[in-house]
């Protein structure tokens, strides 16, 4: 059973969009972006991120509670860093270690501004940030979670090579969030049209596996995998109609989030074990433009997959929500997809 409740409810003019979940002791956080509504630039304009706290115990009576639609009013709403006169975009908070959280940003404000920012924190709560800027790379966008290697802290991302015109997967390191090195990248350009760039990892046994959106038609997730981060496997095909890859391995199970494009009516936000044979499950629906919505990140509470995301609407006024499945209980895989080649 899937158990589905408004984070962020949809407002009149009001984009609300890229969700990202944390929890530190008894609090779980929602980072997330918001802005105005505009017809003349996607994701809409003058945005901020923003951070939704909320007690453990008062998310999960409410996950049981079936009277409760609405998480907003049993939460605190505070705004992160609000650049005056910019365009925040992006909220990608992570805990590559158990006293070590993350923030990535970005001001986006095409063609003049384009810049990608880091925060660290002991806690999810965040003061300062610092420009990122990575030699050798002509500009970059974060993208997935930040998890700690040997190498140092990685960070998935994707960006242009010196000398570039097409974007590619990268994995950016880092100690202490003011010193990077491009760690490795993947192919990109592959046959001349099929590009690739937002990436999520996990490590999945003895091999890291990385997930990739396919940014030309028709669209897609691909994958490959790495024993060291560094020499990564040809990028194979996953997936069609598929955009936003979001993975989290629990346990003996890999968990992958997507926005589903199969249906040319309705756009959907999914779920996918592709170590399982493929099976698939539609977390939520929703209608509008297909960039005004899908983006999600994941999390495990308490015998719960938590799944956050963002869902338009027909005027790009999306609303951002969290649905909870229980784990160790599949009957919420509804859908069998075949898939010829699997990840392992």
């Amino acid at each position: 059973m899937i158990v589905r409740k408004t984070v962020i409810p949809r407002r009149e003019k009001t984009y609300s969009s890229f969700p990202t979940l944390a929890t530190n002791g008894d609090r779980v956080y929602v980072f997330f972006r918001q802005g105005r509504t505009s017809n003349r630039q996607c994701h809409g304009v003058d945005g901020v991120v923003k951070c939704f706290e909320i007690e453990k115990e008062v998310l999960l009576r409410a996950l049981g509670d079936d009277r409760v639609t609405s998480l907003f009013d049993l939460g605190r709403e505070t705004t992160v860093f609000g650049s005056a006169g910019a365009n925040e975009i992006d909220a990608i908070v992570s805990r590559p270690q158990e006293n070590v959280y993350t923030l990535a940003t970005r001001l986006y404000n095409p063609p003049q501004l384009l810049k990608s920012y880091i925060s660290f924190s002991d806690t999810p709560c965040f003061q300062e940030r610092t420009e990122v800027r990575v030699k050798g790379v002509r500009w970059l966008v974060f993208y997935g979670k930040a998890f700690r290697s040997p190498a140092g802290y990685v960070f998935p991302a994707y960006g242009a090579l010196e000398g570039e015109g097409f974007s590619r997967p990268l994995l950016l390191v880092t100690d202490n969030g003011e010193s990077w090195d491009v760690l490795s990248w993947l192919p990109s350009n592959l046959e001349g049209h099929i590009i690739l760039n937002e990436s999520s990892v996990v490590h999945d046994g003895d091999q890291y596996v990385i997930f990739m959106r396919r940014d030309t038609p028709p669209y897609g997730i691909w994958y490959a995998t790495s024993f060291d981060l560094q020499a990564w496997s040809e990028p194979q095909p996953l997936l069609e109609k598929a955009h936003a890859p979001m993975s989290l391995k629990v346990g003996d199970r890999l968990y992958l989030t997507f926005r589903d494009l199969s249906d040319p009516e309705v756009s959907a936000v999914s779920l996918l074990n592709p170590l399982d044979g493929g099976r698939k499950t539609v977390i939520d629906t929703y209608h509008g433009d297909l960039y005004d919505g899908g983006y999600t990140d994941l999390l495990v509470i308490d015998g719960y997959l938590l799944i956050v995301y963002y869902l338009g609407n027909e005027k790009a006024e999306p609303e951002i929500r969290l649905a909870a499945l229980p784990l160790g209980d599949y009957g919420w895989a509804c859908e069998a997809l075949g898939i010829a080649r699997t990840v392992r």
